[in-house]
């Protein structure tokens, strides 16, 4: 019999997978098991992204999407043929992802307080770790950051042919593998391609397209890069989101911001102090101008202004553990589609700080990495990473990822991760290497104390 607390928590129903989509996960799960390790996520990210989240392998009321699966398979492969997740040392990134998680699941199950609930948590804490450290682990030069975005605009490339389709005949090609119907409003088609929403499909476009602007700025690669670009604009603009188009816009504007990199603390600091004096000189809230935003028509940008309103409303009610509902706060907003009030209301204060502690230190490490970069080819390519994050964090205020977009979220921090490690593990390599040559080596191993002045 049926658990209904499965069903309330997502769990339960029955196993759903296309024929075609059968065979994309053996084929996808095959080459990660024998492909050489450099090219061991195309297939994960590739399948993952392209198999809708309606796709579900259903045992024991647990669902297994497509990417659950083969992530599985990959980390199967690690186990096997390596390379070990304890070869990396873990960063104030790693630490935090694993505190976040951690969190998520402590806070939901004790709201709740169920095995139900527990297990929905514990496949999310599965789904973000997994993926997180299963792109840390395999990515170790910048030759392999430069891959996973070539394999990421082949995706994008695909995802925007059929999205195109989509937006000009009304008919989804994902539709073959159980994506849904396309929607309209107002008379405008939003193409989803195989994601759960129009809004995903455009906002994910957006953080991909800093992306390959980067790989095009390094000089590699240019024919990649400009199809993934095109990819990416393609996808954004047929999803005729407001949301994906303000998370594009913010990506192009974030990749412009390179001549001013060295002016950013001070611009920052503008920003926020023209955000307090509009709130101080406004009748509403400085948050109201989310209500306001309207760029393809027909937004629905004022539930997003009630859903942060709201929030910071009802803070006393959520802070602790969360909050099991939020349809008493307002018409509609019991749909959270906003990451952060979304993180809040399921997982408390300490959740949501976490959360935000990984964006923020993100953005930290890649600006400490690229002002020690030794080539420009590498500062552009962390440049285009922070311009990636900050589309993504801007569209993250007009949507959740709650389908195959979430493997995108966790791999760009991941990838931000090692990136800025490779970079401050080598510049720290070499600082030790330059001590050790000029250390002068007294009798009995001591270093004499010009060494020290020196070094």
């Amino acid at each position: 019999m049926l658990n209904k607390n499965f069903v309330r928590f997502g769990g339960g129903g029955d196993t759903f997978l296309h024929p075609t989509t059968l065979v994309i996960l053996l084929l996808a799960g095959v080459l990660i098991l024998v492909v050489p390790r450099k090219y061991a996520l195309a297939p994960f990210l590739l399948g993952s992204l392209l198999i809708p989240i309606s796709q579900t392998l259903t045992l024991a009321d647990v669902h297994f999407m497509g990417y659950r699966i083969l992530l599985t398979v990959a980390w199967l492969r690690l186990f096997l043929r390596g390379p070990s997740i304890r070869s990396i040392h873990l960063n104030v990134i790693d630490r935090l992802m694993i505190a976040w998680g951690i969190s998520a699941v402590v806070t939901f199950s004790l709201l709740w307080f169920n095995v139900s609930a527990f297990v929905n948590r514990m496949g999310l804490f599965y789904d973000s770790l997994g993926v997180y450290f299963l792109v840390r682990v395999l990515h170790r030069s910048e030759e392999d950051s430069n891959r996973t975005v070539k394999i990421l605009a082949a995706a994008c490339v695909v995802i925007a042919c059929g999205m195109l389709t989509e937006h000009f005949t009304q008919v989804n090609p994902f539709s073959l593998v159980g994506s849904q119907p396309p929607d309209v409003r107002e008379g405008r088609v939003r193409a989803g391609g195989p994601f759960a929403h129009p809004i995903i499909a455009g906002t994910c476009a957006a953080g991909f397209l800093p992306l390959f602007a980067g790989l095009w700025w390094q000089g590699k690669s240019k024919v990649a890069a400009a199809a993934g670009a095109l990819g990416a604009t393609v996808m954004a603009v047929t999803s005729t989101s407001s949301t994906a188009m303000l998370a594009y816009a913010a990506g192009v504007v974030g990749l412009f911001m390179w001549p001013l990199r060295r002016s950013l603390r001070p611009m920052r600091w503008g920003v926020v102090m023209l955000l307090v004096g509009l709130h101080l000189a406004m009748k509403a809230p400085v948050w109201a101008l989310i209500g306001r935003i309207d760029v393809v028509g027909g937004s629905s940008s004022y539930h997003r202004f009630e859903l942060v309103n709201q929030t910071i409303r009802h803070f006393w009610d959520w802070f602790l553990l969360g909050q099991r509902t939020t349809y008493q706060w307002g018409f509609n907003l019991w749909d959270t589609a906003n990451t952060y009030v979304e993180t809040a209301v399921t997982g408390g204060f300490s959740t949501l700080v976490l959360f935000i502690a990984i964006v923020v230190f993100a953005f930290k490490r890649l600006g400490s990495a690229r002002k020690i970069a030794k080539n420009c080819e590498m500062a552009r390519l962390l440049w285009a990473l922070g311009a990636a994050l900050f589309a993504t964090a801007v569209g993250f205020v007009g949507i959740a990822y709650y389908d195959q977009a979430a493997v995108i979220w966790y791999s760009l921090v991941a990838l931000i991760s090692a990136t800025t490690s490779m970079v401050l593990e080598t510049v720290r390599r070499s600082s030790v290497s330059a001590y050790d040559r000029a250390a002068e080596i007294e009798p009995g191993g001591i270093r004499h104390p010009k060494a020290w002045r020196t070094s």
